[in-house]
């Protein structure tokens, strides 16, 4: 769990259509290529795709996208509002999801992630992730290598950190 200043308890829940202007505002305030509304609806169309969002006081202050893949979980995109940044909402909601490992019958949760994104990074080792492999020039718009992160719930020496690893070409 990340140490905050001032955690605040959420609900998390599976999100709504009315919920969708408030995912596609904090999308955009969070990264430098958001995804838009379509792109949310057209997920969440998806077999085996799930969106749920993190409520205070009534009002959605983050999401988690992700899928269901026959053994694993994979986080595709996870936000929170910026000013509960540091509260604890997005470790809880990658809990939430961790918490539906066993009875789903899945062994991991993956991710992938850019390699200038720092923060994230940062995030998601505190919740337990490790970098298992690099991923060279991933992002298309940028050409920009990634990091194929992962945590095993089952059977922790599963995954060998990422310098014991060699990278893809």
């Amino acid at each position: 769990m990340i140490k905050s200043r001032s955690a605040v308890k959420v609900t998390i829940r599976s999100a709504l259509q009315q919920d969708l202007e408030n995912i596609v505002s904090i999308e955009k305030i969070s990264f430098i290529d958001p995804w838009i509304a379509q792109d949310f609806i057209n997920f969440k169309n998806q077999r085996d795709c799930i969106i749920e969002v993190a409520e205070y006081h009534r009002k959605v202050i983050g999401f988690i996208c992700y899928k269901f893949w026959e053994n694993h979980f994979e986080i595709i995109n996870i936000a929170v509002s910026a000013e509960f940044l540091r509260k604890t909402v997005g470790s809880q909601m990658v809990a939430k999801v961790r918490g539906r490992l066993s009875r789903n019958h899945k062994k991991f949760i993956s991710l992938i992630i850019r390699e200038t994104n720092v923060f994230a990074q940062l995030f998601f080792f505190k919740c337990g992730f490790k970098a298992v492999r690099v991923i060279r020039e991933y992002f298309e718009d940028t050409g920009e290598d990634a990091y194929l992160m992962e945590q095993c719930i089952f059977g922790s020496n599963r995954f060998k950190s990422i310098g014991d690893i060699s990278h893809s070409d």
